[in-house]
This record gives C-alpha cells, structure tokens and sequence, in this order.
C-alpha cells in the first residue's frame, strides 16, 4: 500500500498498515473541535490586539484600522471623542534595561478615557 497524498501509512514490525498520519488525521481532530460564536471570536480578537497594543506593536495598524477591529469606532486610537485606557510611565518599558522595569512607574492613568491617578505635571487632570 503506497503512502496517500499529505500522509504516510504507519506500519507495525511487520510491515503490516496499522494506521494512517497525515494532514487530513489534523484537520478531521480540528474540525472536531468546539466552533466559538461571533462574539467570542470578537471578543478574543479584541484581547489579542490589547495585548498587542500593550506591547506597543499595534500602534499603525489601530490608527489605519481601528474601525475594523473594533464595530463601535470608540477605541483603536487615540484621539478626542474615543475611549483610551493606559498609563504614561516614567520611562519607555520597551527600551529600559531589564534590570530598571521594576523601578517604572505611573505618573497618569486613564481608565474609560478619564484620568484617574495622576502625580508631577499630570495631577491637574485628575478629577478630585
């Protein structure tokens, strides 16, 4: 019995076909598996690029494309009249030395597009 297109017959000792290994075996077990809905499809796209934008790896990609990743065209940016959660910190988390991340820290917060901690130039923001 010859090996099937994306595949191999797996063979006992013998030489005897006891089994096939392929593509197909990997996308029947995917096609098994539980679909999500739209919303958790959304929902997990949107946590993904959070994430991504947590790195800071998103930026261009919100900017151009916001509107497309999220329906209600209140986040992706940041700009007036849309939704922002971040921090500014006192230096660039990207670029410090490993051994200095610890020593970061908030000199604003914005949860919802509203300040809510602020310290130094930024503590005139924050609502009392």
């Amino acid at each position: 019995m010859p090996d099937p297109p994306l595949g191999r017959v797996l063979r006992d000792p013998s030489g005897r076909p006891i089994g096939v290994l392929g593509f197909f075996g990997i996308l029947n077990w995917w096609l098994k598996l539980p679909q999500p809905t739209f919303e958790q499809e959304l929902e997990s796209t949107a946590s993904f690029f959070r994430e991504l934008n947590r790195l800071g790896l998103t930026t261009v990609g919100d900017t151009a494309g916001g509107g497309l990743t999220w329906p209600d065209h209140k986040l992706g940016s940041i700009e007036p009249g849309k939704l922002a959660d971040m921090i500014v910190l006192t230096a660039d988390y990207l670029t410090a030395p490993v051994d200095r991340i610890r020593d970061l820290r908030s000199v604003l917060t914005i949860v919802g597009g509203k300040p809510v901690y602020g310290e130094l130039e930024y503590a005139a923001l924050v609502k009392r």
